[in-house]
C-alpha cells in the first residue's frame, strides 16, 4: 500500500525469493501496487516462497490487473509447491483484466501442480487480452502434456495483438499431438512476428519431425498472409 501511494513511482523491483511470504502478503502486494496511478513496470521475484499458493496468486494478479497505468509485468514464480492449475489460471485471468498491459513474463518452472487445465485457461485469458503485444511463459519441469499444449495454442491463437511469443517446455511430457496442436493454434495468429519455442533437446526426438514441420508450416503460412 505504501509503494502504491507514491505518485512518482514508475518501476518496482522486489526480490522476495525464499521469504516467508504467504497468500495474504502476496494478495496485499498486488492490491498495493495495483492502486498506483504512476507505476508502469514491475519485476516481482517470489521463487521458493513455499507458503504462496493459488489464493495468493489470485489476489496478487487481480490487484496488478486492476492497475490503469501498468504496461509491463514480470513474475518469477519458480518452485511454488502450493501452486496448481487454479493458480496458473488466476495469473492469466487477473492480468487479463488489464486495459493497459502490453508485455507479460511469467516463470512457472518447477511448479509441479501446473498442468494441462492451467495451460488451457492461461491461453484463453492471455489470448483475450487486447493490449498484449509480448508474452513470455516458462513452463519448464511443469506437468504439461499434449492436451495442455493444444489448449494453450488454441487460446493464444485468438489474440489480435500478440506480436512476440516465447514459450519454454523443457522436461515436459510432450509428443507429436501436442506440438501439432500448438502449431495449429499459433498458426491462426495474424499479428505474430517473432516466436521462440523451446523444448528439451534430450527429448526432442520424442516430439517428432512431423510436429516440428507443423510449426514451421503454420508460421510460413501466417507470414505469407500478411
Amino acid at each position: 500500500q505504501g509503494l502504491g501511494a507514491l505518485n512518482f513511482l514508475s518501476f518496482v523491483f522486489l526480490r522476495l525469493n525464499g521469504c516467508n511470504v504467504g497468500d495474504p502478503g502476496a494478495a496485499a502486494l498486488g492490491q498495493g501496487l495495483g492502486s498506483s496511478k504512476s507505476l508502469t513496470s514491475t519485476r516481482l521475484y517470489l521463487q521458493d516462497c513455499c507458503n504462496v499458493g493459488d489464493a495468493g496468486l489470485t489476489g496478487l494478479c487481480q490487484g496488478l490487473g486492476a492497475s490503469t497505468s501498468l504496461t509491463k509485468v514480470y513474475l518469477d514464480l519458480k518452485s511454488l509447491d502450493k501452486v496448481g492449475d487454479a493458480g496458473a489460471m488466476a495469473v492469466a485471468k487477473g492480468l487479463g483484466a488489464s486495459k493497459s498491459l502490453t508485455e507479460v513474463t511469467v516463470f512457472f518452472e518447477w511448479c509441479k501442480g501446473v498442468g494441462d487445465a492451467g495451460m488451457t485457461g492461461l491461453g484463453q485469458d492471455f489470448g483475450a487480452l487486447t493490449s498484449l503485444a509480448s508474452l513470455d511463459v516458462d513452463l519448464n519441469c511443469c506437468n504439461v502434456g499434449d492436451a495442455g499444449l493444444t489448449g494453450l495454442g488454441q487460446g493464444l491463437g485468438a489474440s489480435k495483438s500478440l506480436a512476440k511469443l516465447h514459450l519454454a517446455f523443457r522436461e515436459c511430457d510432450i509428443g507429436d499431438a501436442g506440438v501439432a496442436g500448438l502449431a495449429q493454434g499459433l498458426g491462426a495468429l495474424k499479428s505474430l512476428t517473432i516466436a521462440e519455442l523451446l523444448f528439451d533437446h534430450k527429448k526432442f526426438s520424442a516430439v517428432g519431425r512431423d510436429g516440428v514441420i507443423g510449426i514451421l508450416a503454420n508460421m510460413v503460412k501466417n507470414e505469407g498472409e500478411h
